[in-house]
């Protein structure tokens, strides 16, 4: 896949004053996008101002997406200023924990149109824009914290599973309706997220279900994560356009095939050019940075495997499960995939960076990988033992001898794959280090 290029482009945001939204600002100021960030909280302003102060273009309008006036205002404003809306983003989520007896009516109704009034108001103009040049994307953020709760049954969250459940099916229908107009529609569920609000939302939930806020936690990924995989939808939307795509297919969309950026990160295009250090045409240190990040695909899929292995065990065996894998490993099944997912991204964005020969941004991916490696190799270490041991201990549940053979020497393989992950890690951390101190 080529380069995410948004130069240009002026992008609408709601809900961008933190978590996600803010982290997909970032990244679409870093693709060159000019983005109006639209919050009713008042720290969307220094997250603006952090932007530009980084080198990329944004302004924060601060509304009331729960007020029709002000909503009615938005694309206005947006299209006065800058001419046109090229991809508008609707982001904006409030999820009050809850039951529908506790709720009153008016504050069911605010939660409907902040998170589906004000989406339905802004697409309609938006697609007025659009229709006029015959492209333009809508990208409808869909949360599992709503509609797709199925790990909690959806209690206490009726009002935003309404609100985005209605989201979903509104993005499917007119998803239909535009894309004749070169308009490309899509919904994208999330999944578990750490921000701020995830945070408040899933301690209020866990104590409404007498559950524990780290067994919410354990499935959470980092919001920069998810504005990776959100602009890698905009490099090429027509494959999800009139979809909800779950954010998961998107992450191993990603793996196989890689985004550029079209230049280094805000913070590095600050610096003066000749800080950044000049690429040699042909280097071992980029054939290892290709194998550690096709390696990292491996390990994500053994990850994914050794998941589905616990889910296939009896329901009152996958606590002992995972807690055992816990104790062996030093932390939980979904933090680990969380973060060998986390380092396939960034070694992605470090290949990436490095065919292109921008010395740079392969600077600040690299120093990202060796930072995340030097804490997580003792991690991953233990991992490989946690497959060498379960080999043999796990071929027990096997009656059929050929299915225990085979079990066997699939968690061999991939105790070794992991291994070579490592050890490849190893060589590479110290090559980034001497390119590093160049």
């Amino acid at each position: 896949m080529g380069a995410v290029e948004l130069k240009g482009k002026t992008v609408l945001i709601t809900g961008a004053a933190k978590g996600i939204g803010r982290s997909f600002a970032e990244s679409l100021a870093t693709a060159g996008a000019n983005v109006v960030m639209v919050d009713s909280d008042p720290l969307g302003k220094g997250a603006a101002e952090a932007i530009r102060n980084s080198g990329g273009k944004a302004e924060f309008i601060q509304a009331d997406l729960a007020d029709p006036a002000q909503v009615d205002g938005i694309v206005p404003y947006v299209v006065a200023r800058h001419g046109t809306v090229d991809i508008l983003v609707n982001n904006a989520i409030r999820c009050p924990i809850k039951s529908l007896v506790e709720m009153d009516q008016s504050e069911f109704d605010l939660v409907m149109q902040v998170n589906f009034r004000s989406a339905v108001v802004l697409s309609r103009k938006c697609i007025t824009v659009m229709t006029g040049k015959k492209r333009g994307i809508i990208l409808n953020i869909l949360s599992t914290a709503g509609a797709k709760a199925p790990e909690v049954g959806g209690a206490y969250l009726s009002a935003c599973a309404a609100s985005k459940g209605a989201m979903a099916a509104f993005t499917l229908s007119i998803g239909a309706e535009v894309k004749p107009l070169g308009i490309f529609c899509i919904g994208v569920w999330v999944g578990l997220t750490r921000t701020p609000g995830g945070e408040q939302v899933f301690r209020s939930l866990a104590e409404r279900l007498h559950m524990r806020y780290e067994d919410f936690e354990r499935g959470m990924v980092p919001p920069e994560l998810v504005a990776g995989a959100l602009l890698h939808i905009m490099a090429d939307p027509e494959p999800y356009s009139g979809a909800n795509v779950d954010i998961e297919r998107v992450f191993q969309v990603m793996q196989q095939r890689p985004i550029e950026m079209p230049a280094a990160s805000m913070a590095v295009q600050a610096q003066p050019p000749q800080m950044a250090p000049v690429l040699a045409q042909k280097d071992d240190l980029g054939e290892m940075i290709f194998l550690a990040h096709d390696q990292s695909l491996s390990v994500i899929g053994s990850v994914n495997m050794t998941q589905e292995g616990i889910a296939k065990l009896p329901d009152f065996y996958q606590p002992t499960a995972k807690k055992d894998f816990a104790q062996r490993v030093g932390e939980s099944l979904d933090d680990l995939g969380a973060q060998v997912k986390q380092l396939g991204l960034w070694l992605n964005n470090l290949e990436a960076s490095w065919k292109r020969k921008d010395g740079s941004s392969v600077s600040v991916m690299g120093g990202k990988v060796i930072a995340m490696y030097a804490q997580r190799e003792a991690t991953l270490r233990k991992y490989a033992q946690y497959l060498r041991e379960t080999a043999q201990s796990g071929s027990a549940l096997y009656p059929d001898p050929k299915q225990a053979q085979a079990f066997r020497e699939g968690r061999t393989d991939q105790a070794s794959i992991v291994d070579s992950f490592c050890e490849n890690l190893h060589e590479l951390q110290e090559g980034l280090v001497k390119y590093l101190s160049k």
